[in-house]
């Protein structure tokens, strides 16, 4: 099954998001990014999400999508602040995505 650009990925949904990781880092800062975590899950649009790694300034961007891949919500993110607000959307499950450009972290989430 594809999810749009996110094509292969796995997926397990929990109240705390867990997802699959890509990396192209070293194996102790892979092992530090693999704590992040996104909750609550479900979602009223208030997520929270712990374990980002600001190592050298790293840029980190936030992405959130529907199934079928189409783009709904796109934000550069700052690692220190813990709590995000996602646009006003349709009640569903959307493809989360949080990447900076060695790491993605990438799972789903059900708004509500």
């Amino acid at each position: 099954m594809s999810y749009g650009q996110w094509a292969n990925a796995s997926f397990t949904e929990q109240k705390v998001a867990t997802g699959a990781f890509t990396t192209g880092t070293s194996d102790d800062y892979q092992d530090s990014l693999k704590d992040i975590k996104i909750y609550p899950n479900p979602s009223t649009g208030l997520i929270y999400i712990d374990g980002l790694v600001n190592r050298d300034n790293e840029l980190w961007y936030l992405q959130l999508a529907d199934m079928s891949g189409r783009l709904i919500y796109s934000v550069k993110l700052d690692p220190t602040e813990k709590a995000i607000t996602l646009p006003d959307v349709a009640r569903a499950v959307y493809v989360i995505k949080v990447f900076n450009k060695n790491f993605t972290f990438t799972t789903r989430i059900t708004l509500f």
